[in-house]
C-alpha cells in the first residue's frame, strides 16, 4: 500500500529534502498535490516531479479527500493552521520542525491527534540528508579522543529581522 500525499508548501525544505525523498519512495508514497502560493514555484515543482494536481491553498486540497496524509513544509507560523485543518479532515500530519509557535497550538494538536486517531509526526529535515549521515558514520564511536567541535546555524529568523 502506497500512502497518497500532498505536500504543503513548495519552499527550499520542500525542494531539497521532502519531494526528492518522496519521490525516489514511490512504492511507499503517491505524490498527488502540491500546495504553494506562487504560481511559477507550483509549476516549475508539479512539472519536476510529476505531481498532477496543484492547489494556491492549502484548504482546495483537503477538500478534495484525494490524500491519506499531508506533509508541511510552509512557513513555521502556518503550521499549527494546516495541522489542525488535517486531522480535522482525518489526514495523517507530517510536519517539518518546528511543529508550532505557542503551547497553545501544541495542545491544540494534541488532543486533534487524539480525536482523530491519525499519526502526527515532527520531521527534522536533515534526518535523511546524505551528508548528516555521512557525518554520523565518520564521527567516532566516544567523544574521549574529541578536542573540537565547531557547529554553525544560519537562521532565516535572523535573515526575516534584519530586513
Amino acid at each position: 500500500m502506497r500512502l497518497r500525499i500532498g505536500v504543503v508548501g513548495g519552499g527550499l525544505v520542500a525542494q531539497a529534502e521532502h519531494l526528492p525523498y518522496l519521490s525516489q519512495f514511490r512504492d511507499r508514497f503517491e505524490l498527488l498535490a502540491l500546495v504553494e502560493p506562487s504560481e511559477t514555484v507550483r509549476e516549475a515543482l508539479a512539472a519536476r516531479y510529476g505531481i498532477a494536481a496543484t492547489y494556491a491553498d492549502y484548504r482546495a486540497l483537503l477538500d478534495t479527500g484525494a490524500i491519506d496524509a499531508v506533509v508541511i513544509c510552509s512557513p513555521a507560523g502556518t503550521h499549527a493552521e494546516v495541522a489542525l485543518a488535517a486531522l480535522e479532515a482525518g489526514l495523517h500530519v507530517f510536519v517539518e520542525k518546528p511543529m508550532c509557535i505557542t503551547l497553545a497550538d501544541a495542545d491544540a494538536i494534541v488532543a486533534a491527534r487524539d480525536r482523530s486517531g491519525k499519526v502526527v509526526q515532527v520531521g527534522y529535515m536533515k534526518r535523511f540528508d546524505p551528508a548528516y549521515v555521512r557525518l554520523l558514520d565518520d564521527l567516532p564511536s566516544s567523544a574521549a579522543g574529541l578536542r573540537y567541535v565547531s557547529v554553525v546555524v544560519r537562521s532565516s529568523a535572523a535573515r526575516c529581522r534584519a530586513r
